[in-house]
């Protein structure tokens, strides 16, 4: 039990387990009785059962996640583990954390499709490569893939403007959201095609994106060191040719 010999209350408390808690007041050395009290919290294993729960109340994951990226301002980080993803909110706690980090332990609750972080564990020695989800088409695109890290191959880089840069394929066009991640497209021109690493956002119930990495597509161009006659071929069965295909990395120069 508490007593004037104790670790005086000075501000919150944290906890990130479920925690009986006992304290005394004491004024001109006369101590109250001890009152007491259990602080619970609900405990889950992964992030697709938090999202489930939807807690109102502080709940524990007791699992790891892994970090897939975080914004500038170090308010809004994005965490997935083998069975779902979500955003965290943790303006409060001022941590960086970068894309492998991986934290286990996370306290918090659920509103506004975020996870409001109150307890955030100190990240771990290791580190893990985020994995994609899913391979989807700008088209296949939906608001119920909120947070998802998603890869989208083969689109085409539409340029910048203000804090959103454009991309598009066969089956539509997606914006991204530039102000949060930052992602540096110097290095590609307007109209090139790239594969995108990003996360799923929404804005006015409209899908959009922040992306995490990208990669440039390389058309191979493809010389024959022989032209052959196709026709002649069929025709007289006895006549084999050989065709030597050398593809090239666009990438490079070649002559």
């Amino acid at each position: 039990d508490p007593t004037t010999e104790s670790i005086l209350y000075n501000g919150a408390i944290e906890v990130s387990t479920t925690t009986p808690i006992k304290a005394i007041a004491v004024l001109n050395g006369v101590e109250s009785s001890v009152s007491e009290a259990e602080y619970r919290i609900n405990i889950v294993n992964d992030i697709a059962t938090f999202i489930t729960k939807a807690p109102t109340v502080e709940t524990k994951i007791l699992g790891t996640v892994t970090v897939v990226a975080q914004d500038q301002w170090k308010q809004r980080t994005w965490i997935q583990d083998a069975n779902g993803s979500a955003m965290i909110d943790n303006s409060s706690k001022d941590v960086e954390l970068s894309f492998g980090d991986q934290l286990k332990g996370i306290v918090g609750t659920f509103s506004s499709n975020s996870i409001n972080v109150t307890s955030l564990p100190e990240k771990e020695v290791t580190t893990a490569t985020p994995t994609t989800k899913e391979t989807k088409t700008i088209g296949e695109i939906t608001t119920n893939d909120l947070h998802k890290y998603i890869r989208i191959e083969n689109v085409t880089f539409g340029g910048v403007s203000g804090t959103y840069a454009t991309f598009t394929d066969e089956t539509g066009s997606i914006k991204t959201y530039e102000s949060y991640l930052q992602t540096d497209y110097t290095s590609i021109n307007e109209g090139q095609k790239v594969n995108l690493n990003a996360i799923v956002g929404v804005f006015n119930n409209v899908p959009q994106i922040y992306v995490v990495s990208f990669d440039v597509v390389r058309e191979p161009a493809i010389y024959a060191d022989d032209i052959v006659d196709f026709g002649n071929v069929i025709e007289n069965h006895e006549s084999t040719k050989t065709i030597t295909i050398t593809t090239v990395d666009l990438g490079e120069s070649a002559s």
